[in-house]
């Protein structure tokens, strides 16, 4: 962060001055030629020194370097030497700490391959090895048994299904049948029911015009039987009329009897 503040103070007073800025990496001189266009203007000149590349990532490491060695970077222009001896300075520390770490590695290698020339850990590894295939055999096994005892469980589950399947087809068959013949039926009824209907108005109609029939019949009766009576009436009267003329009659015979016997 220091770095880069003191890049962006650099980088600011360059251009306060309308002059092409210095390159920005500790210790490098050169000029960094203002760029054509309205982007930011370069602060590293991009030039490979003594194998070291001037951009932002190497400047940085350059300065922990001389933080490091408790040299201030702006001291790394006006001497060198006092930074080129702190770089030396940080790169030994860091030499020393490969070295260290070198040496550890070098540790742990000559064990790695004491353990890879071991027969015993050769041995123990293979038993281990061994006894791991072991399990994962017996694994796979009770696994393939139970994976085997899955499928024919799904194989009876299918078949069971497949019945129940056929049973619910047959079943949907047989009520359609049983919607079909039931539809027929209440076709039937219907039919039957209309012609119930149209013989029941027709019955109606008929003891309709049988009752007119039986009140006419019934009126002639009463007219006939009014007649009955007073012919019977008459026949009374004429009746009387007869034996009073009979009774007149025999009168009649008994005094033309008379008269003849006495003539």
């Amino acid at each position: 962060m220091m770095g880069e503040r003191d890049d962006a103070q650099a980088q600011g007073r360059a251009g306060a001055a309308g002059e092409p800025g210095r390159c920005q990496f500790p210790g490098c001189t050169r000029t960094v030629p203002r760029q054509a266009g309205r982007g930011q203007p370069a602060r590293y000149c991009g030039e490979t020194v003594l194998g070291t590349l001037h951009n932002r990532g190497n400047a940085l490491v350059r300065r922990t370097q001389l933080a490091r060695a408790g040299v201030d970077p702006e001291r790394a222009v006006s001497e060198p030497v006092t930074a080129a001896a702190a770089t030396a300075a940080d790169l030994v520390g860091r030499a020393e700490l490969a070295a260290r770490e070198l040496g550890q590695l070098q540790d742990r290698l000559v064990e790695a391959l004491r353990t890879m020339d071991s027969p015993e850990a050769a041995a123990a590894q293979a038993a281990a090895a061994t006894e791991t295939a072991r399990a994962q055999a017996a694994t796979a096994r009770a696994e393939a048994a139970a994976a085997q005892t899955r499928a024919e469980q799904a194989a009876a589950e299918a078949a069971q299904a497949v019945a129940d399947a056929q049973d619910a087809d047959a079943e949907a068959t047989a009520a359609r049948a049983a919607a079909e013949a039931a539809a027929a039926t209440a076709t039937t009824a219907r039919q039957e029911l209309a012609a119930e209907q149209v013989s029941h108005i027709e019955t109606r109609q008929h003891l309709a015009d049988q009752t007119t029939a039986t009140a006419t019949q019934t009126a002639r009766a009463e007219r006939a039987e009014a007649e009955g009576v007073r012919l019977s009436e008459v026949v009374s009267v004429l009746t009387r009329e007869r034996d009073s003329a009979r009774g007149q009659v025999e009168d009649l015979r008994g005094e033309v009897a008379q008269v003849r016997a006495e003539a």
